[in-house]
């Protein structure tokens, strides 16, 4: 971990008003400034990207004799730390979740400017119930912040230039970088309309931008520029979805925005159509939504007009009846199927035994294991709007935490319909009774009885609906394994079975002694080695549903990846060759290659990748998530209708073979038959 401290840079560093505390939240830690009495309701103040708490220097003032203010950094900022890869605004949402229960320990009202407006969006739908009264968004750029917008033009289309401009001059955070080269450079990486209105949102009298850095941009981290025209800040943080849960009612206040008429482009935060639309999502949810349109502001109302600020804020407030809900507590029982939705999914037969599942389901190892830090409310949360977007079929493995991944879902789906299906692996490892790895791949009779009946006992069912042997023991003769399997189909304890990772012999071994529904193996559009080496073939030859994990190149092809920095600390693809420099830069170019074509047809690469594996015949998709954002995204995909040429020209994009790097390291590749 790599913390920056302010301390170290005394030459650049300028004291303020409040003395700053600091506060310890495990990834980072959080300056902030406080004012007012203890005994008055609490307020938080979130700054924009280029500021810190002090741009709130003058509204905490103003607001003091009503509220208990406090004012953070966040990322980087002040005195605040950063450490690499943490530029995502649910991440940051997640620090100040922190932040309410260890340093406010009350209900507060949270306002936000600009980004920091939509970290407020963030807290108003997802904060624990209770901790959050109201939400003020100062000119927050809510979808127009996403990569790939719903409505209206985004940032990384419009403002994407000035942010790239940012990131390449400004150098490191407590550094200028290249101050004059980048006031040099204005002229030719920054497009004329975007000057042309840069110049005019300048202070009267100043001509444009500075002569000399100001204070904000020499405590900036231009990492921040690059998450945010990269999408990485907005990854798992979809507005539409969000909006949709908002919990608390919202005051949205407007200032400068200017859509160029030649080109469509957007500098400011938001468009009238945004505003509308947010509108409508948050009034949907029964909550309020009070508008405020300031069109001579600039982008920091609450730092060119503290008053005017701190007045509409106020007035707003002393409107609003404010009491706080109450918190829940447990496991909430799990929804039914929302089928009147727009997003409901399809299902269909897979393989020729009569297993009837979803065309997509969820992949659930990274709710427990492998990918960063798990958040069971949130996984499970996901689980259930699964259910509600007609998703019916949930996988997990033995392996997952290990036993955590399988006991996760048993009390998510506790109680599930008959028509939900889970699918669990076993034999992939050796595990002994407290779950550490002491072996490695185990297709023993008698391990894979034991297995059964642990999965059996985890996920809290007297059945499996499909159980898959996860490797192949090298040691142990295919038919043997699946001898036992189908047994315990006999039994009763399982329904159906299938095989993950396995050739096309030991596919046709298994099939004869105990017939599969399902041959589970990772495929997308980095990987495709089943078109090649006969499991496609087999599979279809054989009447055996075939199930694609890792649809969207374990996340690479949803383009949220573009360092190992981007990678959580405890992330398994820190150590996958795939994501390593060495191919990284081969395979990010493979990714661009369908950049033009999600754009053309107004989805996310994800979405057009797991799009096109569904389009392949007789696959069914298994993308693995953690969270609600993504989920829907991934959802959304299956109504996705690709024609002949766009499908071909993908395939054609990137051909088989052409992702740099083993999937695995060299010991999970040992395992895989290829």
């Amino acid at each position: 971990m790599r913390y920056l401290e302010a301390a170290d840079h005394a030459e650049i560093y300028v004291s303020h008003g409040y003395p700053e505390q600091t506060v310890d939240l495990g990834e980072i830690r959080m300056n902030y400034a406080v004012a007012g009495d203890p005994e008055l309701p609490a307020m938080l103040l979130i700054p924009a990207q280029t500021e810190s708490w002090w741009g709130y220097e003058a509204a905490m003032r103003l607001l003091a004799d009503r509220y208990q203010v406090y004012a953070v950094d966040l990322r980087g900022q002040g005195r605040s730390t950063w450490t690499p890869g943490r530029y995502s605004l649910d991440i940051f949402g997640g620090d100040l979740v922190r932040f309410i229960d260890r340093v406010i320990k009350r209900p507060v009202v949270v306002c936000g400017l600009s980004s920091g407006g939509v970290i407020a969006a963030w807290l108003s739908a997802f904060a624990a119930p209770g901790q959050v009264r109201a939400a003020v968004y100062e000119d927050a750029p809510l979808f127009s912040s996403q990569t790939d917008p719903a409505v209206g033009p985004s940032i990384r289309q419009g403002g994407g230039p000035l942010f790239r401009l940012w990131h390449k001059w400004l150098g490191p955070q407590w550094s200028i970088g290249d101050f004059a080269g980048m006031r040099a450079a204005m002229g030719r990486e920054i497009p004329a309309w975007m000057l042309a209105a840069l110049h005019k949102m300048a202070p009267a009298g100043t001509g444009g931008p500075p002569a000399a850095p100001p204070q904000d941009l020499r405590e900036y981290d231009p990492e921040w520029a690059d998450a945010f025209v990269s999408g990485r800040a907005t990854v798992n943080c979809d507005h539409e979805s969000m909006l949709r849960q908002v919990k608390v009612p919202v005051l949205f206040t407007h200032h400068f925005h200017h859509v160029d008429p030649d080109t469509g482009q957007l500098l400011g935060a938001i468009t009238d159509l945004q505003v509308r639309r947010a509108r409508q999502l948050i009034e949907s949810t029964g909550n309020s939504f009070t508008y405020r349109e300031f069109p001579g502001m600039p982008h920091s109302m609450h730092g060119h007009d503290p008053a005017t600020y701190v007045d509409t804020i106020t007035a707003w407030a002393d409107d609003l009846a404010t009491s706080p809900a109450p918190v829940q507590h447990g496991v909430p029982s799990i929804p039914p199927q929302r089928h009147g939705e727009d997003m409901t999914l399809r299902t269909h037969t897979i393989g020729e035994r009569g297993l009837v599942a979803s065309v997509e389901g969820l992949g659930t190892m990274g709710m427990t294991a492998m990918y960063g830090s798990p958040d069971e409310a949130e996984a499970i949360r996901t689980v259930h709007r699964a259910v509600e977007l007609g998703v019916t079929m949930f996988d997990t493995a033995d392996m997952y935490g290990p036993f955590s991944g399988e006991e996760l879902l048993g009390r998510a789906l506790k109680g599930r319909p008959d028509e939900l299906i889970v699918a669990t692996k076993g034999g992939g490892v050796t595990l002994d009774e407290t779950g550490k790895i002491v072996g490695g791949p185990n297709g023993s009779p008698d391990y894979l009885r034991a297995c059964v009946e642990g999965s059996l006992r985890r996920l809290g069912t007297d059945h499996i609906d499909l159980f898959y042997l996860h490797r192949v023991d090298p040691g142990v003769p295919v038919e043997e394994s699946f001898g036992v399997l189908a047994d315990l189909v006999t039994e009763g304890k399982l329904r159906y079975l299938g095989i993950s990772e396995a050739s096309p012999a030991n596919i046709r071994a298994a099939h004869t002694v105990a017939p599969l529904s399902a041959v589970q193996t990772e495929y997308s559009l980095f990987s495709r080695n089943v078109e090649v080496n006969g499991v496609l073939d087999t599979v279809r030859e054989l009447g055996i549903g075939f199930v694609a994990y890792a649809p969207l190149g374990r996340g690479f092809l949803t383009g949220a990846v573009r360092s190992v920095q981007d990678l959580p600390a405890h992330d398994f693809r820190r150590t996958a060759p795939r994501f390593a420099d060495a191919n990284l830069e081969q395979n990010l170019s493979l990714l661009d290659r369908i950049v033009a074509t999600a754009d053309n047809l107004g989805v996310t690469t994800g979405q057009l990748a797991l799009a096109w594996v569904l389009a392949q015949d007789g696959v069914t998709a298994v993308p693995g998530t953690k969270r609600r954002t993504w989920l829907e995204q991934n959802v959304a995909a299956a109504a996705i209708e690709l024609d002949p040429a766009p499908l071909a020209g993908l395939s054609a994009a990137i051909p088989v073979g052409a992702a740099a790097g083993d999937r695995y390291a060299p010991m999970g590749m040992a395992s895989i038959q290829e």
